[in-house]
């Protein structure tokens, strides 16, 4: 891979491309060392790595580093509180921004010294020292200022930080941890030392003019490109970093980051040209916002809302609200120097000079609903460098994604990451604490050996194999493996008011239909007509208005002729309303299946758009598309083996504060790997990582089993998606125990002596940044800009030699740099028994295996399939409380809060 020059920064000349053969002969000791002992631990450990496969090397997106072994970081746990003005008085810990600008005085001030240039901290609760304070504990004065201000104000608190020592980090245990051959060696600083030399970077980043720090991770740069995405924001392009252990070294995973701002500048980009148009939603859409007033050289301040008739009330003269989201006219508040009360409007004229040229719009209020302060609109302009952390409309995803995507494929993203990301995450030159600190980089990015994975055999009815090319292949000359049967069923054509589908037309009906019966008899699916008589042919659904009763209508009606499934037409972009009542009322209410359908697309009269339908039909009517040859390879039966997949949902920041997470599992019924009914559920909390009701969701899966085999499985393979790397302990603590009480209560006595069902647990891991970059363009994918191939696996060089994991590739990367999946062991019960080379190799065939069987894609898919069908399962139950996760307010009355399938799709696969 050769870089061309694109900036003003040289990179240092390419290493050569060879694999380190130090941390090589490490993990190669470590794993024999493994496959001698007994396996006893969780998670558990490495017996052998992988050895099917083309081998290669990959370039991956992490640098080393190197820490002095003399040194030491000592680490100091922080307390922030008011000065207390009496001995005994309860003072509150100080929290959030003010927080993080308090720790910023500190490190500021003269007390700290000489000393300020030896520390760093996550500006929260952590203190990182490269020298051991005096004293074990120790308090500082701050008075407090505010941002952008020299000085503080009168009225300024004075805040107590505390400084008390909580641990020295010695490198030397790092360095004998690296060094050690031992399997079960551990390191008990692991997550401090992770999380000191994270703190090291992220304090760069804090304390750097001209960056802004997102989260815990990303770092923007001000002059970094952007996009416009309209409605007042806009994305920029940065960078991740976090910190790692591999074998035998520390590594920092760096990565092209994308995060949305605020633009900043103008307010009325962000609420438009006629703010009253929906105070309701202007509120929303300014809440916490932080704004300057362009009459005043003041800093900025956060918008607390618009006027309501509650500002004030504790006050002895508080402010006369006329009603929520009052304008300018009609917020009047007590002018304390001329002793009277005064509008808005008129304070500006009087006070300021300036007329406001917009008196009737909202003002709103830049302190708090106890102590008002009120600003008008037009002299309020967004500050700079704020993440907007709200939900993006359909067209402001997309413009997101296609800047995104315009940051280039494997090469230029590398080439990136060397030229602007070490300097942006604090690994260059200009951060003078990698001195300080002991720490050093190592020249490009670290090369590790991967494996190419041969291509599974796809095959349909008639053991008909398919031609598999990069990853596709066409859905031709074929039939599915198990074609059902299309019954009582009907369609339904939807328009809005501002769009007309294309299949509005009863002209259009007949068509339709002529479609449908060529294109689905083509797979295998036997074909019968609508019942009749037709349901009235085309509904107006308007989303603001009588949205449910049309919805209803149009069900009440398909509940008449007694239909099973029903096909709706709906038109271009139909809003996402329509589209989640439609599934609650199909799902949850009715137990009427439904597909709803593009008109757009359809009035295209597509072959292969007909294909496409015909791959979620058949699904949903029990059928089973594609299928793995699973024989000659593997020695495990899955007519006795379960693989489940779980996946857990959360509320986004912009969803109603009552909106749960939502949990979602499917599971195999056979061999076959065909068909994986789901079961749904609402969490008892929301954002709760850990599944809740998981005993009563395995308990129907292992049920439905049951009747299919007449007993239930000996081995339950788990894929869990969803799971942070800090939650995989409490998979096993307590979701693990929830399905073994399921299998408990229902495996009997005999099976349970022989200690079954055996479980193996795996971390899918979706949300990671590693990302691999090929070393030889024969070695990669020329069609889709030089992408690894599908098929690329990596299980050592980036990995730790004492746990079992890998990352695979299995898919062609449409657009972008390819992303791999992730899968860690945290438990295993089925492959422990196996010879260890057996073990490796045969879990990572079943998983590739597993990534070409999702039955709506002829393409291998990124995520093997049970984990992508939870997420489906789980996405569904977001649309069930539509009104919750969208964040118009609570749950409408009569909408049910439970979420589970009606009785007649329970069984069956109603979330494709």
């Amino acid at each position: 891979m050769h870089y061309s020059s694109s900036s003003n920064v040289t990179l240092p000349p390419k290493p050569p491309v060879v694999k380190n053969n130090a941390v090589n002969d490490a993990e190669n000791v470590i794993v024999h060392s493994a496959s001698k002992s007994s396996q006893t631990a969780d998670p558990p450990g490495r017996r052998s790595y992988g050895s099917k496969g083309k081998e290669i090397l990959l370039w991956t997106n992490s640098v080393e580093l190197r820490l002095k072994k003399d040194m030491s970081f000592y680490r100091y746990s922080l307390s922030v509180k008011v000065k207390r003005s009496k001995a005994k008085e309860v003072v509150p810990e100080e929290v959030g921004k003010k927080r993080v600008q308090i720790m910023k005085l500190l490190l500021q001030s003269s007390d700290m010294g000489s000393l300020s240039s030896q520390v760093l901290t996550d500006f929260k609760s952590t203190l990182i020292s490269t020298r051991e304070l005096d004293q074990n504990e120790c308090s500082k004065e701050v008075i407090y200022c505010v941002e952008g201000e020299t000085q503080p104000r009168p009225s300024a608190k004075t805040y107590e930080v505390k400084l008390a020592y909580t641990k020295q980090l010695s490198i030397s245990d790092l360095h004998d941890y690296f060094t050690s051959k031992d399997s079960s060696a551990t390191y008990a600083d692991r997550g401090d030392m992770i999380q000191a030399v994270n703190i090291f970077l992220n304090h760069y980043a804090r304390t750097t003019p001209n960056i802004v720090m997102v989260g815990g991770g990303k770092t923007f740069q001000e002059n970094s490109r952007q996009q416009d995405l309209g409605g007042g924001l806009n994305v920029r392009r940065g960078f991740y970093s976090s910190t790692r252990l591999a074998t035998s070294r520390l590594l920092v995973n760096i990565n092209v980051a994308h995060s949305v701002f605020y633009a900043a500048g103008s307010i009325w980009s962000r609420t438009g040209r006629n703010p009253n148009a929906n105070l309701q939603r202007l509120a929303l859409l300014l809440k916490g916002l932080k704004v300057k007033a362009n009459h005043l050289n003041q800093h900025a301040r956060k918008i607390h809302g618009l006027a309501t008739q509650k500002d004030g009330n504790g006050l002895s003269h508080p402010p006369e609200v006329g009603k929520f989201g009052a304008d300018a006219h009609n917020v009047k508040f007590w002018w304390s120097t001329k002793g009277k009360y005064i509008s808005v409007n008129d304070f500006f004229k009087d006070h300021h000079g300036k007329t406001l040229q917009h008196p009737n719009f909202p003002v709103v209020n830049v302190r708090t609903e106890s102590d008002p302060v009120y600003l008008p609109l037009e002299v309020c302009e967004v500050a700079a460098g704020q993440v907007a952390r709200v939900k993006l409309s359909p067209e402001q995803t997309a413009k997101m994604i296609k800047f995104a995507l315009q940051s280039g494929g494997p090469t230029v993203q590398a080439e990136e990451i060397e030229r602007n990301g070490l300097r942006s995450v604090g690994l260059s030159d200009t951060n003078e604490s990698l001195e300080t600190f002991g720490i050093s980089v190592t020249p490009g990015l670290i090369i590790v050996p991967g494996r190419v994975l041969k291509t599974p055999t796809v095959t349909y009815l008639g053991k008909t194999g398919v031609r598999v090319t990069n990853g596709s292949w066409k859905l031709m000359n074929v039939k599915f493996n198990k074609a059902g049967e299309l019954k009582k069923w009907t369609y339904a054509m939807i328009s809005t008011p501002n769009v007309t589908n294309k299949f509005s037309d009863p002209n259009h009906f007949g068509e339709l239909e002529k479609q449908f019966k060529s294109g689905f008899s083509r797979l295998g699916i036997r074909y019968n007509e609508p019942v009749v008589p037709r349901l009235q042919g085309s509904f107006v659904i308007d989303p603001e208005k009588g949205m449910e009763n049309g919805i209803k209508s149009i069900f009440d009606g398909a509940r008449k002729q007694n239909v099973d499934l029903l096909f709706i037409v709906l038109p271009k972009r139909a809003p996402a309303p329509i589209y989640n009542s439609i599934k609650r009322f199909g799902d949850v209410l009715t137990g009427i299946a439904t597909i709803c359908i593009d008109g757009e697309r359809l009035a295209l009269n597509s072959p292969g758009h007909i294909a496409n339908i015909a791959t979620k039909l058949n699904l949903k009517l029990g059928g089973n598309n594609q299928a793995c040859e699973l024989t000659g390879w593997t020695s495990l039966n899955f007519n006795e083996t379960m693989i489940v997949g779980i996946d857990v949902t959360h509320p986004s920041p912009s969803s109603s504060d009552t909106a749960p997470s939502i949990a979602g599992m499917v599971a195999s019924v056979d061999a076959t790997l065909g068909q994986w009914p789901a079961v749904v559920r609402r969490q008892k909390e929301a954002r709760q990582e850990m599944v809740s009701k998981l005993e009563d969701m395995l308990e129907s899966r292992l049920i439905l089993w049951k009747k299919r085999h007449g007993c239930y499985p000996k081995n339950i393979l788990v894929y869990r998606d969803g799971v942070s790397e800090g939650q995989y302990d409490a998979v096993l603590k307590e979701e693990l125990p929830q399905l073994r009480s399921a299998c408990k209560k229902l495996y009997p006595a005999s099976q349970q002596k022989e200690g079954l069902p055996r479980f193996t647990v795996i971390i899918v891991a979706k949300r990671h940044h590693t990302r691999f970059y090929p070393t030889n363009k024969e070695d990669s994918d020329k069609a889709h800009k030089y992408n690894p191939l599908p098929g690329t696996i990596v299980d050592r060089g980036i990995t730790e030699a004492r746990n079992w994991d890998f990352f695979l590739q299995p898919h062609a990367a449409l657009q972008g740099t390819a992303r791999p999946i992730h899968y860690f062991v945290v438990r295993d019960e089925i492959f422990c028994g196996m010879p260890a080379q057996e073990a490796a190799n045969l879990l990572e065939e079943i998983t590739h295996n597993l990534c070409y069987i999702y039955g709506r894609s002829t393409t291998a898919v990124s995520v093997c399939t049970p984990a992508y069908y939870a997420d489906l399962v789980c996405e569904r139950g977001r649309c069930y409380l539509g009104d919750l996760f969208d964040a118009t307010g609570q749950n409408q009355p009569g909408r049910p809060s439970e979420i589970e399938a009606h009785e007649k799709l329970k069984d069956t696969m109603f979330y494709i």
